[in-house]
């Protein structure tokens, strides 16, 4: 009888762990795309010194590149 009581408490444990693994992934993921956002700053001030227009575009594609990514393996993940 207290058998089955310690099979379900063990299985409920597991799945905790199971959605907290996977909000700590997404946090992570939010926190990348967080700091990935502040990229185009840095590409707008680059932009504004003469001769480095091309740095600063470069930059920003780079950053719109990565969000689109990041935000895609989010949408995947939830998706699974």
């Amino acid at each position: 009888m207290i058998h089955p009581v310690i099979v379900s408490l063990q299985e409920v444990i597991d799945t905790a762990e199971k959605i907290d693994t996977e909000n700590r992934k997404e946090q992570i993921l939010l926190f990348l795309l967080a700091l990935l956002s502040l990229i185009p700053i840095g590409g707008e001030v680059i932009g504004a010194i003469n001769g480095l227009a091309g740095v600063g575009r470069f930059i920003a594609l780079a950053d719109e590149a990565s969000i689109m990514r990041l935000w895609g393996a989010v949408k995947v993940n939830k998706a699974a």
